[in-house]
């Protein structure tokens, strides 16, 4: 059975502890097939996540990745506790501010 949320947990700089955030695995299918008939040839990224979605356990977003690496990544874990490092562009501005909002909640 598919679990009804995806957890987000942004580390914030210097911080071994996350803070997690539970979205609803709808509202990002949504969000990122949203971005996929808005953005026909350059839609990588959300094409990824939503390769992945129904096993995505959670996602995690480190500050200081995201503020000092020239192409940052976020960690996505499956439900066998896979861990894979998906790069993200600077230039995928949607999808950072999709996935840096969640963590503002």
């Amino acid at each position: 059975m598919l679990r009804k949320n995806i957890e987000i947990i942004f580390f914030k700089t210097g911080s071994k502890e996350g803070k997690k955030v539970l979205v609803d695995r709808e509202k990002f299918i949504y969000q990122m097939e949203g971005l996929k008939r808005g953005f026909i040839n350059d839609n990588e990224v959300a094409t990824k996540f939503l390769d992945k979605v129904e096993d995505i356990e959670s996602i995690e977003i480190d500050e200081q990745i995201y503020r000092t690496q020239d192409v940052p990544f976020v960690i996505v874990k499956n439900k066998a506790n896979k861990r894979e490092v998906l790069r993200i562009r600077r230039s995928n501005q949607i999808i950072w501010s999709i996935l840096l909002g969640y963590c503002t909640l």
